[in-house]
């Protein structure tokens, strides 16, 4: 519901007008504040209690890293952030170590890191993909810098590419 405006489901991506109208801070504040609280309330959980999650329950943590990442970005932009301003912001990097830490400690599968197992589990797997997930948001993060939207009389017309997963379809 809060990132309905994020155009999150959108495709294909917009690469000539990222949007027609500047962003409502009052509502990417709102937003920003409901992934907090669903990503406080998800590692507030019981470490066992993900063994129990249901795909719906997966994929609303998916969706969550999504329109965390997607947020990241716009916000950085509206705002006109750098790249240690929005760590500090968006904890993005803390969540994602903090659900790879419990993964790997609940995961069945070993970690021996010079052989790929031959048949790990969901957890596992969830792990190595938010780990990846987290070095390239790390990546592009470093990478704001104030004024990175291209804006044209007050209207933002285009993304530097190379800045936001989301906005880049290369």
């Amino acid at each position: 519901i809060y990132s309905h405006e994020l155009g999150i489901l959108r495709r294909p991506y917009r690469t000539q007008h990222a949007s027609t109208r500047p962003p409502n801070t009052s509502h990417i504040s709102g937003c920003l504040e409901a992934c907090k609280r669903f990503f406080e309330y998800l590692l507030s959980l019981p470490e066992s209690s993900y063994k129990n999650f249901t795909v719906v329950e997966w994929g609303s943590t998916v969706l969550a890293i999504l329109i965390l990442s997607r947020l990241t970005f716009l916000m950085a932009a509206t705002l006109g952030w750098d790249a240690d301003t929005t760590r500090s912001n968006i904890p993005m990097a803390m969540y994602l170590d903090c659900l790879c830490y419990r993964f790997h400690e609940l995961s069945s599968t070993s970690s021996d890191d010079t052989t790929p197992p031959k048949n790990p589990d969901v957890l596992y797997v969830f792990k190595m993909v938010l780990g990846s997930v987290k070095k390239s948001y790390e990546r592009r993060v470093a990478k704001i810098e104030p004024g990175f939207f291209a804006i044209d009389h007050g209207t933002v017309v285009g993304v530097a590419r190379g800045h936001c997963p989301m906005h880049d379809p290369t």
